[in-house]
């Protein structure tokens, strides 16, 4: 019974393994559109995802608190597709992420999506709603 578990967890863990191959070749595939399609070279991209693979690279360009540079310069180029969060948002990449990973992708393109100074219309009209609501109240000067 424990080799067929054994077995289990080896086919498994094998999947997984081929799951995170075919996630750094889009990795790679997404510096080489970057390059081609959006004249952006992502160099310190490539040298991360070829030193680290391509999901620790994904995972420390997460855990930051603010998008990369590359990022930026991608949603520059109206090119969101062409980002890390994008990709591993993809259904088949789901097991190699947690929800928190994946929740801070989704907020980070939707933030960008709306772009900067609709973001800070939402905000605004979001407190001006809480403080209508009573929920919170401005500072008195």
């Amino acid at each position: 019974m424990i080799g067929v578990w054994i077995a289990i967890l080896s086919c498994m863990a094998g999947d997984l393994v081929g799951l995170e191959r075919a996630f750094h070749g889009d990795m790679v595939g997404i510096y080489r559109k970057a390059k081609s399609e959006a004249g952006y070279p992502a160099t310190y991209f490539l040298r991360m995802v070829s030193d680290q693979g391509g999901v620790r690279a994904a995972r420390e360009l997460l855990a930051k608190s603010k998008p990369s540079e590359g990022f930026t310069a991608l949603w520059e180029r109206g090119r969101l597709d062409l980002t890390v969060e994008t990709l591993l948002l993809r259904p088949e990449y789901e097991p190699l992420f947690t929800e928190d990973e994946r929740a801070t992708a989704r907020d980070r393109l939707e933030e960008y999506r709306l772009g900067p100074a609709r973001s800070h219309l939402r905000t605004s009209v979001m407190g001006a709603d809480l403080r209508r609501r009573g929920c919170c109240s401005r500072p008195s000067h």
